[in-house]
């Protein structure tokens, strides 16, 4: 069936040589293109829309997107220390009238429930 889409096959006017007629390129190309947009915009309005987004790069966080206050950044530190966490990702979701927070995989269940009870006091 892609052959079809790509070309057919036809005799040259003196029938010796098979010559290629590009057939539907364009359209294929264009519904390929298509496609690939309409994927695209799928995965993107699916991604979450963080309201702030924090990174911990070597033991130190700091704020890559949005807004964090001070002290909530300086309790995440503290507890990346305490717990001898070098590299992560927290992030802030609205959800409603909330924002809840995400973490990576590699930040441990005790730590990430430290860091929603200090966002509900400092957030």
């Amino acid at each position: 069936m892609l052959a079809f889409y790509l070309a057919y096959y036809s005799r040259c006017a003196s029938g010796s040589k098979p010559q290629i007629e590009w057939i539907g390129t364009v359209d294929l190309v264009f519904n390929i293109a298509l496609v690939g947009a309409i994927v695209a915009g799928v995965w993107f309005a699916l991604q979450p829309r963080y309201v702030f987004l924090v990174r911990v790069k070597h033991g130190i966080a700091s704020v890559t997107k949005g807004k964090a206050t001070p002290a909530f950044l300086e309790e995440i530190d503290q507890a990346c220390r305490e717990a001898a966490l070098t590299h992560g990702r927290i992030g802030g979701i609205r959800r409603g009238k909330r924002v809840i927070l995400t973490f990576s995989s590699n930040i441990p269940a005790s730590l990430q429930q430290r860091l929603r009870n200090t966002w509900l006091l400092h957030g």
